[in-house]
């Protein structure tokens, strides 16, 4: 970010908080949030800013799940689970069931992108059951409707398209009873519904899914999503033998792509633009795009071992936190065990005691009759 930027951010960030107090969260919350798929450093940026202030947990619950998102949109796995664990962490001391249910998502998000599917399912199991508590029918379904579109996505990752556009099409009637636009969201749903037809070899399906998701891109202002849905086209192009027209949606996502350093994005673009251009028999161009993918393929890779590495490591520290509370919980139940043991046997001993004397006196007395 130029100097300029980073003075203005600052400063924006200054009224907000200082001279229009914290009521104004809100509002930083959701110019974080319109930046997300345009310029995710800012929104970074401006989530930090506010996570150094003295805020509530909801608060720092919101920021937290906005950060991760603004990291996982730059494909920098391990910060973005840094963070959510940071939020997770915080859930004990939450009532807010959205914000609850938020966190359970995109730690399932987090998952689904490193491709534990199994544990991203388990954790939208937990998150849509909590979702019928949320209060407000705009969060409701707006949570509902990315449940639903992350199982989507899976079960796609899992070749299972038919599947998958069954999740996605529930995913949009959840976005479309929303009284405000999700248009982000449904253009990224709409991106996934065109891969699925992809893979179903149905083009002409795929075609206007993925026009459907250039116009929500463009809606939201998009720059990353946008670029994914020209890709996507591309790619319908290329299977059509259309080269250069898939060169040219190419090299509008490439030039969108730029500024959001999103390695996902710019792996499928330069593979994409190697494999038309070596279809074209344009070997230099092929050369160059191809050692680009290459390159940051590894890089990508590199990420993501780091951050399924910093999942283990998190999941054997849990395991141990749960092992040693269920040994200190044991240790617990034993010395209450002992305590109780040695009153009972106190109790009892007083009473066989008691009980002994009084037989000792009767008979003492029985003997004096006698006698």
């Amino acid at each position: 970010m130029k100097r300029f930027e980073k003075y203005f951010l600052l400063i924006t960030f200054s009224c907000f908080c200082f001279v229009f107090g914290a009521d104004k969260l809100d509002s930083i919350y959701v110019l974080a949030e319109k930046n997300l798929y345009k310029n995710p450093d800012y929104s970074i940026q401006l989530s930090n800013e506010v996570l150094k202030q003295n805020v509530s947990i909801d608060e720092k619950i919101n920021f937290y799940i906005l950060l991760s998102t603004a990291y996982l949109a730059k494909r920098d796995y391990e910060t973005s689970l840094n963070v959510i664990l940071k939020a997770k962490g915080l859930l004990n001391s939450v009532t807010n069931d959205k914000n609850k249910t938020n966190v359970l998502l995109q730690i399932a998000i987090q998952y689904q992108q490193m491709q534990l599917y199994n544990k991203s399912l388990e954790t939208l199991n937990e998150a849509e059951l909590l979702a019928p508590q949320v209060e407000n029918n705009n969060a409701k379904y707006s949570i509902l409707g990315r449940i639903y579109a992350v199982r989507g996505i899976i079960y796609k990752s899992q070749s299972n398209p038919e599947l998958a556009l069954a999740k996605f099409k529930e995913s949009i009637e959840y976005f479309n009873r929303l009284t405000h636009k999700a248009s982000p969201n449904q253009s990224v749903v709409y991106y996934n519904i065109g891969y699925s037809y992809i893979n179903l070899n149905e083009l002409d399906n795929a075609k206007k899914a993925f026009e459907k998701s250039s116009e929500f891109a463009k809606v939201g202002n998009a720059k990353s999503l946008l670029a994914f849905a020209n890709k996507g086209m591309a790619e319908v192009y290329f299977s059509e033998r259309n080269y250069k027209k898939a060169l040219e949606l190419l090299d509008e996502a490439e030039v969108l792509s730029t500024e959001i350093g999103d390695l996902v994005l710019n792996e499928g673009i330069y593979e994409e633009k190697s494999k038309n251009y070596l279809a074209l028999n344009e070997f230099e161009n092929y050369k160059i795009y191809n050692q680009k993918f290459q390159k940051i393929t590894f890089e990508r890779n590199q990420n993501e071992l780091q951050s399924i590495s910093k999942s283990i490591d998190y999941q054997f520290e849990s395991n141990l936190e749960e092992t040693r509370k269920l040994k200190e919980t044991h240790n617990r139940m034993n010395m209450i065990f002992i305590i109780s043991a040695i009153l009972i046997s106190g109790i009892l001993g007083f009473f066989i005691y008691n009980k002994r004397r009084k037989t000792i006196a009767i008979q003492q007395k029985i003997k004096e009759i006698l006698n």
